[in-house]
């Protein structure tokens, strides 16, 4: 399996557009979520744009990593063509500012691609989840092809699915932390 991590948008909502280099319980962003996508692939993609130069410069050390070029201004547009490029599936689309990503959700993201196996697997957060904000998509994706059919598989994860959008996001991941939040990894 191939994981692409999308990382070029504006960060408009927080002000940012680097959020994969935020750090949270004292490491970034896009460092814990590469963690946890090398459990599933030895290569990654990230997408990343002009909008991102230090994180950038950041990936370029990395030797698990390969950067895909993209507009920055049109999210379905540079996903579509980051797929293309890759062209290999089963692709896990992540974005970048998920700190909580966890092996879990990935397993059950493959598990249910092999249940069911539709050309897209869209990870959503339950209507019913009092414990976020914000409910509907996540970002998180598993591909099997380009196309049709797909469907949304809806799920409670907290704090696995919490994604950093706002400051407020970026308070509440931090909290989580000061509480004890410890990562699970296989092993």
């Amino acid at each position: 399996m191939n994981v692409l991590i999308m990382a070029g948008g504006k960060g408009s909502r927080i002000g940012y557009p680097e959020k994969g280099l935020l750090k949270v319980c004292g490491k970034t962003i896009i460092e814990r979520i590469i963690k946890v996508a090398s459990y599933f692939s030895k290569k990654i993609f990230v997408c990343i744009s002009k909008n991102a130069p230090r994180l950038k410069s950041y990936l370029e050390s990395l030797s698990n990593v390969e950067i895909i070029e993209g507009s920055g201004n049109d999210y379905v547009f540079d996903l579509t063509k980051a797929l293309e490029l890759i062209d290999e599936y089963p692709i896990l689309v992540s974005p970048s500012d998920m700190p909580f990503l966890s092996y879990r959700v990935i397993r059950l993201l493959i598990n249910e691609s092999k249940r069911d196996p539709v050309a897209i697997i869209n990870l959503w957060i339950s209507k019913s989840c009092k414990k976020y904000r914000k409910r509907g998509p996540t970002g998180l994706s598993l591909f099997n092809t380009l196309g049709a059919p797909w469907r949304n598989l809806e799920v409670c994860l907290y704090p696995d699915l919490l994604d950093v959008d706002t400051s407020e996001d970026l308070e509440e991941a931090r909290k989580i932390c000061s509480g004890g939040f410890t990562e699970e990894f296989p092993g």
